[in-house]
């Protein structure tokens, strides 16, 4: 669970969605202050990083800039999918009007083949669900293939190793800062 002891008038905590059988509550701390991040020594923000959303069309994360931004990687056929997927499209249907927050998921095949479609049969998948917030290309999340994106908020967050699908969200502050819950 991560640290919900920073004090800060203007923090906000949500609860995303049950993490597992146990019955655990994942919490997204979302932080509008600053806070000092390491840098990658090719990227100097999030917001230089760019990626293809799932209809291959260039995404400039740029675009987030001022926003909370949650991100995470997916799969369709993993056993966290349904609980999951219902705390995103919750998450992101409460607050998609305020303009404030934005939710990028990452198709990823990486773990147990979870995710073996290609693009188009994903996004009917999301839609199914409910999603309408971002998803984007599919991707590798770690190894040497792995995108750009995630290679960054790994070390920025301090995240060595993404372990499963669902088994780490990245919260991306208004002016960049990068904090990973696992």
């Amino acid at each position: 669970m991560p640290k919900t002891s920073r004090s800060c008038s203007t923090s906000c905590f949500f609860t995303l969605c049950m993490l597992c059988s146990e019955s655990i509550t994942l919490y997204i701390y979302l932080n509008i202050h600053h806070i000092p991040t390491l840098r990658t020594q090719d990227i100097s923000s999030f917001f230089d990083l760019e990626a293809n959303d799932i209809d291959g069309t260039v995404v400039h994360f740029s675009e987030f800039k001022g926003k909370v931004t949650v991100v995470v990687n997916v799969a369709s056929y993993c056993g966290y999918t349904e609980s999951h997927y219902n705390g995103l499209v919750a998450l992101y249907n409460e607050l998609k009007d305020t303009g404030v927050v934005e939710i990028i998921a990452f198709p990823c095949n990486q773990f147990g083949a979870q995710e073996p479609e290609e693009c188009p049969t994903i996004k009917r998948f999301a839609e199914k669900k409910g999603v309408e917030f971002r998803m984007m290309d599919k991707i590798d999340v770690n190894g040497p293939k792995a995108s750009k994106v995630y290679k960054y908020l790994k070390k920025e967050s301090g995240i060595t190793t993404i372990t499963w699908n669902f088994a780490a969200y990245f919260v991306v502050g208004p002016e960049g800062n990068v904090q990973g819950f696992t």
